[in-house]
């Protein structure tokens, strides 16, 4: 399957080697509470972040106009 000249070169290439779980399972941990939090916030968010940006539009659209 590879291209290799030895054992021991195979041996170290067919080892996939470790994904480092003990250093990477908190923060795996923290975004998939993240998306379980904002899940449950993001449609009550959503409408007031919109209107938010609706008006903000307009009113730098406004200003721009004027200038």
């Amino acid at each position: 399957m590879f291209i290799v000249k030895t054992d021991r070169d195979r041996e170290k290439a067919m080892d996939p080697g470790s994904i480092g779980l003990p250093e990477n399972l908190p923060s795996l941990q923290f975004y998939f509470l993240l998306g379980l939090v904002y899940v449950v916030i993001t449609p009550i968010l959503l409408p007031s972040v919109l209107v938010f940006f609706i008006f903000v539009f307009f009113i730098f659209g406004s200003k721009a106009a004027c200038l």
